[in-house]
C-alpha cells in the first residue's frame, strides 16, 4: 500500500494537493514496516522531499495564478515536498539519514507553511538541541519546537528567556505546556515570567496537568 501511494505522491498528472493526501495516508502507515521496506521507502521519500517530478496539473494552474489576470485561482499549486519530508523523518533510523532530513528540513524554512518541515523536525528529537538558537528565529510553529526542546534541556537560559517574550502567544503557550512536563523546581525563573504572561492562555496552561506533547499529523480521507 505504501508503494502505491508514493507512486501516486510522484505522478506528474496529478496535482501537489493530492499528492500530498498520498503522503499523509502514507505517514499513518509507516509505523507498520519492517526495516527493510524503510530503508527502501526512506530513499524515495527523500528524492520527493527534495526533486519530485514536475506535476503537469499545477503547471496548468500556475497560468491562472497572476494577480492581473482575468481568471484567477487563488491558492494553487500547493507544494507536498514537507509531507514527503515528514515521511522521510518517520523512516529515517540511522544517524546519516536523520542528518539528511535536518538539512532538507532546513532548505523548506521561511516558506509560507512550516508546518510540515516543524513536524519532521520534530521527529528527529533531542538531535536538534544544539541548533535551538537558530530555529528560535524561524516562523512560529519551528519557535514553537524550539520551545519545547528548550524546555528539556533548559540552555541556553537566555534562549529561555527570549521564548517566554516571544510576540507570537502560540509560542509562549508552548513553552508553558512544555514546562510542565518538567520538575516543577526546573527553569523557576521562565516559570515566573509565564505566570505574569499578559495572555490568560499562557498563564492557565503553566497549570495544566502534563500532557504529551506529540506531533500532530492529520489522518488521509
Amino acid at each position: 500500500a505504501v508503494t502505491e501511494l508514493l507512486v501516486r505522491a510522484d505522478h506528474p498528472h496529478i496535482s501537489s494537493s493530492d499528492r500530498g493526501d498520498y503522503l499523509v495516508a502514507a505517514n499513518n502507515l509507516a509505523p507498520y514496516l519492517d526495516e527493510a521496506q524503510r530503508a527502501a521507502h526512506f530513499e524515495i521519500a527523500m528524492r520527493l522531499a527534495t526533486d519530485p517530478t514536475p506535476s503537469e496539473h499545477d503547471s496548468l494552474n500556475e497560468r491562472y495564478t497572476h494577480k492581473l489576470g482575468g481568471v484567477r485561482m487563488n491558492g494553487m499549486p500547493r507544494g507536498s515536498r514537507g509531507q514527503a519530508l515528514a515521511l522521510a523523518a518517520m523512516l529515517a533510523s540511522s544517524e546519516a539519514q536523520r542528518e539528511e532530513v535536518r538539512r532538507a528540513s532546513y532548505s523548506l524554512l521561511g516558506e509560507k507553511a512550516d508546518y510540515w518541515p516543524t513536524i519532521a523536525l520534530q521527529r528527529l528529537g533531542d538531535t536538534m538541541k544544539d541548533d535551538l538558537a537558530f530555529l528560535a528565529t524561524q516562523g512560529w510553529a519551528i519557535r514553537s519546537f524550539a520551545a519545547m526542546q528548550w524546555a528539556k534541556h533548559g540552555e541556553p537560559k537566555h534562549l529561555g528567556e527570549r521564548l517566554a517574550q516571544d510576540p507570537d502567544v502560540r509560542v509562549r503557550r508552548t513553552l508553558a505546556r512544555a514546562l510542565t512536563q518538567q520538575p516543577e523546581d526546573t527553569s523557576a525563573d521562565i516559570r515566573d515570567m509565564l505566570a505574569s504572561d499578559p495572555a490568560y492562555s499562557v498563564r492557565t496552561a503553566l497549570k495544566e496537568a502534563p500532557a504529551a506533547l506529540t506531533p500532530s499529523v492529520p489522518k488521509a480521507s
